[in-house]
């Protein structure tokens, strides 16, 4: 019978069986001198050597030869005669060795278990008395501050007290506020309960949505979602440095922000960024990604450029000891003649075809810059110290100046946030197809604001069918609001408007004419009217906007139709929300269009008004920023200038006249 070939490895195998048999020990010593020698050519991988990946795949294969190892010695056991009586005396002891073994394993898992479950119980017990202790030592610190035991005399404390007290001297009165949390265990005082919570509702520090959608519900208490601005460390090291005399741990002010202020995510991307903080950060997001700077956030570079970013001087470039500093990059591994490539939002025009004609139109578009390393270096450096910081300035003293401003306000005052809310788009409860997806549905003005008054505040919308957003509609929308203040609180003698300032509705000559004739005629003594920083000008108002469209909607979900703007308003009114309502007839909003010259001159450097004031007819004062340090007068702060306008009689002046007003 022909027996088949052996394999090469086969033969290889029983000749290095052979040789073990006769002369083990010399053919071992040679394949260990012959493995060392490998090893020192590389020609023999080690393990230590492999990486990751290699030392998996190695150990894998370790194990499938190990495996198929032990089947065979199996199957060699299965083939091989059974053995005799003494071969089966040692196999039974190994069995009930391996028996007492698994049954070791097993007791001391049950072992660790229980001890695991009684330090667990110790743990909560350990707890428990903790917080019991602390309760018995608040209630009797609470029971001596309130009235002093007639045991204890007023020159020291009796042995019981000091057990409560065994960190503090017996004779120091303990007044501050780290000191009373440390006496009363991990409580937080009232005042700086809130005191958090006011800081984290800021404008500055949050910024309220607009969708109608955005809210959140906890224990029935339903708020509009508030984003935040910065990170938590960042705005927990501005808490600290504000209020000093309140310093508190990091979780404790996590803890205590409210349950409506959210960290933004992917689907609360904001549209309505600052193209001026936009820009820089996206270069500066480049430069950190190549090494070139160690610090990713823009805001944070201007240390390296001022003394102090809370000094006008130096965030102007006024200051004579740091007018000269410049941004420090670091030596990345690209040459300064390397070419690099970064994002930039511009306004380019576009042009397109209408009815047969060519057309331009501006568009805003993010577009990919390229350049050397060195050209984005001092563009980003020169940006920061010519934009940026004074950008930043502006915000943050507007912001400023507008919660100064509400928490000193006075009886004879009335602080008004203004602002227009993205059009309401009328609909119906069914609609057809072409009415849904055509241009069929009209629009609403929605123009929102808040009123704050000494110990109160009130909301207030108008409506109104036409869609424009110019000075003569801005003045309509705020005149029967106007009037209604003075009716209700006639002591109300000086206003102060905070707005966004979009040159084509409130930072133009027309609004600034208005401003300067419309209030006096109603009876006002004095007026100032405040610009937010460009890009920064979220506030209350946009937050009222969505609570009203998010009342439409829940009407027209219960069946309701709202095709027009008037209807919109008889919905709302018959409501209960505490907002007022407003309706808006187009024509009083053309009764304005005649009220101010056409041949009327801008002021000199409008785009960098911030505050304007008034306190005579046709006459307005105007600075680069607002203040409010002399007030009721007007100080001469940020480069106070006066513009007079001319005068002009109106033909329908008596409209605006209180008496007039049914």
């Amino acid at each position: 019978m022909k027996t088949s070939k052996r394999s090469r490895a086969d033969i290889q195998r029983a000749y290095r069986r052979r040789l073990l048999e006769k002369n083990g020990d010399e053919v071992r010593e040679r394949e260990r001198r012959r493995w060392h020698q490998r090893c020192g050519l590389n020609k023999v991988q080690k393990i230590s050597s492999m990486t990751e990946r290699e030392k998996r795949t190695t150990r894998k294969r370790w194990r499938t030869t190990k495996a198929e190892y032990r089947a065979q010695l199996k199957a060699a056991r299965i083939r091989t005669p059974p053995p005799s009586d003494e071969d089966n005396i040692c196999t039974q002891r190994a069995k009930r060795g391996r028996k007492k073994v698994a049954y070791r394993r097993t007791k001391a898992n049950r072992r660790v278990s229980s001890l695991t479950a009684e330090l667990a119980s110790v743990t909560m017990s350990k707890l428990k008395y903790k917080k019991r202790w602390l309760r018995l030592r608040m209630s009797k610190t609470s029971g001596m501050n309130g009235r002093q035991s007639p045991a204890t005399p007023d020159h020291g404390t009796t042995s019981s007290n000091s057990d409560f007290n065994m960190h503090e001297p017996a004779n120091t009165p303990c007044n501050t506020d780290m000191e009373k949390r440390r006496r009363n265990g991990n409580t937080l005082d009232d005042v700086t309960k809130g005191l958090i919570a006011a800081f984290f509702t800021r404008d500055d520090n949050s910024r309220i949505t607009t969708g109608k959608k955005q809210t959140v519900t906890k224990n029935k208490i339903k708020e509009q979602k508030r984003l935040l601005l910065d990170s938590l460390t960042n705005l927990h090291e501005k808490f600290c440095s504000e209020h000093p005399d309140n310093n508190i741990s990091y979780i404790t002010f996590t803890r205590y922000r409210p349950f409506y202020v959210r960290r933004p995510t992917a689907k609360d991307r904001d549209t309505c960024l600052c193209k001026k903080h936009e820009n820089v950060q996206l270069a500066v997001d480049k430069l950190y990604q190549l090494g070139a700077l160690k610090i990713n956030h823009a805001e944070h570079l201007l240390d390296q450029i001022c003394c102090s970013t809370e000094k006008h001087e130096c965030m102007f470039r006024q200051c004579e000891v740091c007018v000269n500093k410049r941004l420090k990059f670091e030596d990345s591994l690209l040459k300064d003649d390397s070419i690099v490539v970064w994002h930039e939002w511009e306004t380019v025009s576009e042009t397109f075809e209408k009815n047969g004609e060519q057309k331009s139109a501006k568009v805003t578009r993010k577009c990919c810059k390229r350049g050397p390393l060195k050209q984005l270096k001092s563009s980003v450096c020169e940006y920061v110290r010519e934009q940026l910081a004074q950008h930043v300035y502006n915000v943050r003293h507007q912001f400023r100046a507008y919660r100064t401003l509400k928490q000193s306000i006075e009886t004879n005052e009335a602080v008004i946030h203004v602002d227009f809310s993205e059009n309401y788009i009328c609909k119906n409860a069914v609609e057809i197809q072409s009415a849904h997806f055509g241009g069929s549905n009209k629009q609403a003005t929605l123009h929102t604001g808040v009123a704050y008054l000494f110990g109160e505040h009130q909301s207030f919308t108008t409506i109104s069918e036409s869609l424009r957003h110019d000075p003569s509609a801005i003045w309509a929308h705020l005149k029967p609001v106007l009037h209604e203040l003075k009716r209700r609180h006639p002591e109300i003698t000086d206003l102060h408007f905070w707005s966004d300032g979009p040159t084509t509705q409130y930072r133009n000559k027309a609004n600034f004419y208005f401003f300067s004739t419309v209030l006096h005629q109603m009876g006002y003594h004095a007026a100032t009217w405040n610009f937010f920083e460009s890009g920064h000008g979220k506030g209350a108002p946009d937050g009222i906007g969505a609570s009203v469209k998010r009342q439409a909607d829940s009407w027209v979900s219960s069946g309701v139709d709202v095709p027009s703007a008037q209807k919109l308003f008889d919905f709302l009114e018959c409501g209960n929300s505490t907002i007022q309502f407003y309706l808006i007839d187009p024509v009083e909003i053309t009764e304005f269009d005649a009220l101010w010259p056409s041949t009327l001159k801008p002021i000199n450097g409008t785009m960098k008004v911030h505050q304007l004031h008034t306190d005579d007819e046709y006459s307005v004062s105007y600075r680069n920023l607002s203040c409010f340090c002399q007030r009721p007068t007007l100080c001469s702060c940020y480069n106070l200038r006066r513009h007079r306008f001319p005068s002009k009689k109106p033909h329908i002046v008596r409209s605006l006249h209180l008496h007039n007003i049914t």
